[in-house]
């Protein structure tokens, strides 16, 4: 009779191990079914999002902006990264050109920053799009100043460069064709 007892208890214990892990599995594939859940209601969000920014046409200026106003914006953006007026050299907005033979005119802006750190210049770069969507930024070369000691050693030291960036924005200029 023990080893019938024995063999009873020692099958009771493994009903017992198998219905723990079956509750445990249960709850692992629960809590799995709620994660992808919220994964497949955030992809259905993106995915509307997506479907809606394809609709949407390209976001364009009616007309070209004036030198006051990206002079304006230039220097709102700069104050809005800490970084004093002073350090402006240059704002110069070229000559407005046609982009291929589409119905848009693109301006491209040369702004020349003197001295500034990379966090400011990281901030500017941030900033001009949050301004002003219809602006981007085209390009950004980096200098250092002259007279700047390189092998100085202090790195408690802020560094500091040269930046020009040229910032560019796309109208819209329908291309009207001479009459005959």
């Amino acid at each position: 009779m023990s080893n019938r007892a024995g063999v009873f208890v020692l099958a009771f214990a493994a009903l017992g191990m198998f219905v723990g892990w079956s509750v445990w599995q249960w709850h692992l594939a629960q809590t799995e079914l709620v994660f992808a859940g919220k994964q497949l209601t955030e992809c259905r969000r993106l995915a509307s999002r997506i479907s809606r920014l394809r609709q949407a046409p390209a976001q364009f200026e009616d007309s070209l902006k004036s030198n006051d106003a990206l002079a304006r914006l230039v220097e709102s953006t700069v104050k809005k990264a800490a970084i004093d007026q002073q350090r402006i050299t240059e704002i110069s907005p070229g000559e407005p050109r046609r982009v291929g033979d589409t119905p848009y005119k693109e301006q491209m802006t040369r702004v020349g920053l003197r001295e500034v750190t990379l966090p400011q210049l990281i901030r500017v770069l941030l900033t001009v799009p949050q301004s002003d969507p219809a602006i981007q930024i085209g390009s950004l070369n980096l200098r250092v100043p002259a007279g700047t000691n390189s092998d100085s050693g202090n790195s408690n030291q802020d560094e500091f460069w040269n930046a020009e960036l040229t910032l560019t924005s796309q109208f819209y200029a329908p291309i009207v064709e001479a009459s005959r």
